[in-house]
């Protein structure tokens, strides 16, 4: 009897291990739960970000042009120009708003542009260094650090000053290397900043009111998401070898006080005429204050680039591409998250 209470107590044991450890290494690969807001009309050229303004409009950077859309997918009006004047950008990449304004990034001339939600230019503010994403905070722009600056990992750029009044987080040469075309893991809630670092499932906090606090707010560990790191930066092929095969954080939000986040995990492999995202996974974590679980797991291929990507009122938007008679199709869909 006592033998087999001890096998019995013995498989319990083992199956809440294999149970715990499964939380957080596999999950059902199953279709992106998605919602379908609108087909886009009319003819693209390389789509390079996305912003969500509202519910009734949204605003796309193409690498020539940035237009504004209504919900419907109709577009309204063009933000800016092309050109190198005041108020034109020469490279937009990046596009992101706070609802009241919209700012573009201007890759090549180092720049910010502000322009009202219905497309009026107000000012323009000079960054001396590349970046990996930016978004507004207050009366500041919130810096996910890159080029010259990536010996941190973010910045708070004053709008009123013109300047960098303050830099935070250290990096690994792992996170300097990760660097996609993508949006960045990072956001606010009750004045505090929170931001992920690209290649930990950490979660940290900080205090623009105490810049002596900057706070481990969790940490998720995960058999899938696996990021070798680095004593030396990589360059060439080596570097490219090494983004195709090592995970990286893509984006934070929060979701009626829960914090999310989504990585990219698996491998690429590079095509002739493209990257092959067949073997790539994007998984949804939830974070808690034991450390988190991972909810989804869903193919990149079927999802959206990471670049393309919208936290609007605690949910992410996206953009779809497909081939429908041969003809380039452009959806904007929601991502359904749940609890």
């Amino acid at each position: 009897m006592k033998k087999t209470l001890l096998i019995y107590l013995s498989f319990i044991l083992l199956t809440a291990l294999v149970s715990c450890r499964q939380t957080n290494g596999s999950v059902p690969v199953t279709d992106v739960p998605a919602e379908t807001i609108c087909t886009i009309d009319g003819q693209l050229d390389r789509l390079n970000s996305i912003a969500v303004i509202d519910k009734e409009k949204f605003v796309l950077c193409t690498e020539t042009q940035v237009y504004v859309y209504n919900s419907k997918g109709i577009r309204l009006y063009n933000v800016g120009n092309q050109g190198r004047a005041k108020y034109e950008y020469s490279m937009p990449l990046y596009v992101r708003t706070d609802g009241s304004k919209i700012y573009v990034w201007d890759a090549m001339m180092c720049k910010i542009i502000t322009y009202s939600i219905d497309g009026r230019p107000i000012e323009e503010y000079s960054y001396d260094s590349s970046m990996n994403d930016f978004m507004p905070f207050n009366n500041n722009l919130l810096i996910y650090a890159g080029g010259r600056h990536d010996n941190h990992i973010i910045e708070i750029y004053d709008l009123s000053k013109k300047e960098v009044v303050s830099s935070f987080g250290d990096p690994t040469i792992a996170h300097q290397t990760l660097k996609w075309l993508s949006v960045c893991p990072m956001s606010t809630d009750e004045g505090k900043i929170y931001f992920m670092p690209k290649d930990k499932l950490t979660l940290m906090s900080f205090n623009p009111n105490d810049e002596s606090t900057l706070t481990l707010e969790n940490t998720i560990e995960s058999d899938s998401f696996v990021v070798r790191q680095l004593e030396t930066r990589l360059q060439g092929e080596e570097r490219s070898k090494y983004l195709e095969e090592n995970s990286f954080v893509v984006l934070l939000m929060n979701k009626r006080g829960n914090w999310y986040t989504l990585t990219s995990e698996g491998t690429y492999s590079n095509t002739t005429s493209d990257v092959d995202r067949k073997d790539r996974l994007i998984n949804v974590y939830k974070l808690s204050k034991n450390g988190g679980k991972k909810l989804l797991a869903f193919p990149s291929k079927s999802f959206s680039y990471s670049n393309l990507l919208s936290v609007f009122d605690g949910n992410v938007y996206y953009i779809h591409h497909k081939i429908v008679d041969e003809e380039d199709v452009y959806s904007l869909n929601k991502l359904v998250i749940g609890n």
